[in-house]
């Protein structure tokens, strides 16, 4: 599936004391079933290329699980805000990455090329001593 992405963050310790964590188990099964219908919609809709019906599946689904957890409509406003920034910044990502991808091709310099030295045919003289004793 497309567009699923990942943050980490660091939680520290006494954070944890006070992070909310959904009990599964005190979800009714009105809710539960909700929760499936709307992920059947979506996959339904993925398989047929309908992506009107996958954003309606997707609208059901947020619906859903808001509802689960009990926000009312200022913090369902402020989770859609939250949730628009990070789009927002994940297509700058994106933009950036595409200028870099669509860059030329780096070439490094040229080294230039040695001299060739020219060897010498007569032999040196320390050589011609070293022979003669």
């Amino acid at each position: 599936m497309e567009g699923h992405m990942v943050v980490a963050c660091k939680i520290e310790a006494y954070e944890l004391k006070t992070l909310p964590i959904l009990n599964t188990e005190k979800v009714t099964t009105t809710d539960k079933k909700k929760v499936q219908r709307a992920l059947s919609d979506i996959i339904e809709a993925q398989v047929c290329g309908n992506k009107a019906k996958e954003d309606e599946g997707r609208k059901k689904l947020d619906k859903a699980v808001l509802d689960i957890l009990g926000l009312g409509k200022k913090e369902r406003e402020q989770v859609y805000e939250g949730l628009e920034a990070l789009r927002r910044a994940r297509l700058q990502r994106k933009e950036v990455g595409v200028l870099v991808e669509t860059a030329e091709k780096w070439k490094p310099r040229k080294k230039p090329k040695k001299k060739k030295r020219k060897i010498r045919l007569e032999p040196s003289k320390r050589l011609d001593k070293w022979m003669k004793d």
